[in-house]
């Protein structure tokens, strides 16, 4: 597996069409968040603010939006309904399939709390 210093090289690296999608979920995160700092975590498109917020990932047959702390996403889980949910990620085909308003809200959640909470 490749290892990515930024962001940037993570996407560019993607086929067109899913090049288009991470830019769209990016570009949906830092929307609802703002402020913070866009990394490279477990070699994936990350966001920290005071800790690790969330990863996102563009995997082979989906995307994904890795929420930081499972027990947060447990609260969401209705509201993300129709998706693939593990235990901490959402997945999904296209950005289009995201329910923008719950997404946003989750990612500030995390924002709000950031790190795991066991």
């Amino acid at each position: 597996m490749e290892r990515f210093k930024e962001v940037d090289a993570y996407i560019a690296r993607l086929p067109a069409p899913r090049q288009a999608e991470m830019e769209a979920l990016r570009a949906l995160v830092h929307e609802a968040l703002g402020e913070g700092r866009e990394t490279i975590r477990y070699r994936m498109p990350a966001f920290e603010t005071s800790d690790l917020v969330y990863t996102i990932a563009a995997q082979k047959h989906h995307f994904a939006v890795y929420i930081c702390d499972p027990l947060l996403l447990d609260d969401y889980r209705a509201r993300f309904a129709g998706l693939s949910l593990g235990k901490g990620c959402i997945r999904f085909k296209t950005v289009d399939d995201l329910p923008r308003e719950a997404l946003r809200d989750i990612l500030q959640d995390a924002a709000r709390n950031p790190g795991w909470r066991h």
